[in-house]
């Protein structure tokens, strides 16, 4: 982008747009690996699930990767419905704290 500031391009529409969709893109891409790895995690604690119900059964606590499964998916989950219709009049709180939707895949 700084060949395009120097020229005094910065402010032209291309390059708004562009930092925007890098800004969003960006977000999400985050976003979805933080499920994608959370979900990663689960699936391999599960796959021990037998192996862990007679350690939790006698008291051993139960495997951190298992738990806080909503509170995960509730940080990550969009807060206002559908990103698509937030108010983003000040795109760049909008581009640093959207959510994946409700219904994403990766949650």
């Amino acid at each position: 982008h700084e060949p395009v500031k120097e020229a005094g391009g910065s402010r032209h529409a291309t390059a708004v747009i562009s930092a925007r969709t890098l800004a969003v893109v960006s977000r999400k891409a985050n976003l979805v690996q933080a499920a994608e790895a959370r979900l990663a995690s689960f699936v391999a604690a599960n796959s021990r699930r037998d192996e862990h119900l007679p350690e939790v059964v006698a008291g051993t606590e139960l495997d951190s990767r298992l738990v806080g499964t909503k509170e995960f998916a509730a940080a990550h989950i969009h807060k206002d419905g559908e990103p698509v219709d937030s108010d983003k009049s000040s795109f760049q709180m909008f581009a640093s704290s959207f959510g994946l939707p409700p219904k994403h895949q990766a949650i």
